[in-house]
């Protein structure tokens, strides 16, 4: 689909996240709120497992068992001396990924029991762990990203492909047993290029947009803090299947919402969108701005008349 020369709205959706954190003393900023296991201690705004024997650090929490109630968890892993078995956060018994390196990590996970987060230190393993966030995704306030634009040229897809259907003969011979069978998922789940350019109106703050869409997560706001972005992936289905979160957890994604004014206004969302990083540009213009981006597609598309609700991440900007 290509559309251009038409006037309308582009949104840009981040996930929306519940402020609050869950954890107490995730930072470790005293030797209070953890219950400590084997080789685990807790010193200079840290928790510290050493090299010895396999040990865990636990917090009792309240948490929600429901296959769509995902928790954010984030955490540092710094000053590995020894990676061993390394060491992974279990929530509410479920498992996320073992890490072995220093690194700034964010994983989902759906938590099987209803207490207690628990950081386990394998054997072999000197490592030490700070700033842990934990939060759930749920009714938290979603920002948004609005740009009038001119000028638009648009290349996105207005739904997902289907399966393909396979014709089953007998033996390469048409007869009354001939059928179809439906092929491989893969059309169904392949991410979809989307691109646009277009001219911005002299509302939009180019400052936010830029930065939002090179993959930052906090943009500095007008009461001298920071509002967080967060990632879509991971958060959307297609049939009813939940997709996965990236394997980069570095990777964000998010929901775009076109509209086109008219007399009959046409619209689109699309779902989970990443934008590669490197591949978005604003160009200065003699009368103006012109935002260009390329994505992927890697949730579904559906036609809308009207934009969600939500918060102009403007407000705060």
């Amino acid at each position: 689909m290509l559309i251009e020369g038409k006037d309308g709205e582009l949104r840009i959706y981040e996930y929306g996240l519940v402020a609050s954190d869950i954890i107490t003393n995730g930072g470790f900023s005293a030797d209070s709120d953890w219950t400590k296991g084997t080789d685990w201690t807790i010193s200079n705004g840290a928790a510290r497992h050493g090299s010895d024997v396999t040990g865990i650090l636990t917090q009792n929490l309240t948490l929600d068992v429901d296959v769509s109630e995902k928790y954010k968890v984030e955490y540092t892993i710094s000053a590995v001396t020894a990676a061993g078995g390394g060491v992974n956060i279990f929530l509410g018994g479920e498992a996320g990924t073992t890490r072995t390196a220093p690194g700034t990590y964010t994983e989902r996970i759906i938590p099987r029991f209803s207490s207690a987060v628990t950081i386990q230190g394998g054997a072999s393993t000197d490592v030490s762990i700070d700033n842990v966030i934990i939060i759930k995704n749920d009714s938290g306030t979603t920002y948004y990203l609005e740009a009038l634009f001119c000028e638009m040229d648009f290349s996105g897809p207005i739904s997902r492909p289907r399966t393909e259907e396979r014709i089953i003969m007998d033996r390469g011979n048409f007869d009354t047993n001939a059928h179809y069978a439906e092929g491989p998922d893969d059309p169904r789940y392949t991410p979809i290029p989307l691109s646009f350019s277009c001219r911005l109106s002299d509302t939009v703050d180019s400052r936010v947009i830029s930065d939002w869409l090179s993959g930052v997560t906090r943009l500095s706001n007008i009461a001298g803090g920071t509002t967080i972005i967060y990632s879509f992936d991971g958060t959307t289905t297609i049939d009813g299947n939940t997709l996965p979160a990236f394997a980069d957890t570095a990777k964000s994604s998010f929901r775009i919402e076109m509209k086109w004014d008219g007399t009959n206004d046409l619209g689109y969302r699309f779902e989970e969108v990443h934008f590669t990083y490197g591949e978005q540009s604003i160009t200065e213009s003699a009368d103006g701005l012109m935002l260009s981006g390329s994505g992927q597609i890697y949730g579904d598309v559906t036609r809308i008349t009207a934009f969600l609700s939500g918060t102009s991440v403007l407000a705060f900007s």
